[in-house]
């Protein structure tokens, strides 16, 4: 999401459980092809139907759990905005970064200030739940923010 557009809170635009009872996803027949040119570029012109097939399926699942909110909030979505072979992306840890006398996250915010701008136009961070292992991924509690 670009940094022009607002946070949007979540549960507004995805139900907890898929909602079959309305009409599926059709694709259009210019972004079916599209995307079937992507794929043949991607993984060869043998595995584009099986290849399509899948990605139709999972989209369609991905469909039946969006809101309305959702529906219409994209179709208010500026592609423009979209990440492209342009952008460079910083992926880390929030705490990869340290010194003794600030939290971790005001570390990196200086380094990214100081050192990074020009070149990474957004930085992802890692998982910062927390957790009991592998490093972040094996999450405890969602809805928590590890303290460190």
């Amino acid at each position: 999401m670009s940094p022009n557009q607002p946070s949007v809170d979540p549960s507004r635009f995805h139900y907890q459980r898929p909602d079959y009872t309305r009409p599926t996803l059709e694709v259009p027949e210019a972004a079916r092809e599209k995307i079937i040119q992507k794929l043949a570029f991607l993984y060869g012109q043998e595995c584009v139907g099986e290849c399509y097939r899948e990605l139709e399926r999972i989209m369609k699942v991905y469909y039946a759990y969006k809101t309305p909110h959702m529906l219409e909030w994209e179709k208010q979505f500026n592609p423009d905005e979209r990440f492209t072979e342009r952008d460079v992306i910083l992926i880390t840890y929030g705490d990869l970064v340290r010194t003794s006398c600030e939290k971790p996250l005001v570390t990196m915010r200086e380094l990214a200030h100081r050192y990074l701008k020009g070149v990474f136009n957004t930085i992802h961070l890692l998982p910062f739940f927390p957790y009991s292992s592998d490093r972040g991924f094996a999450v405890i509690d969602f809805e928590e923010v590890d303290p460190n």
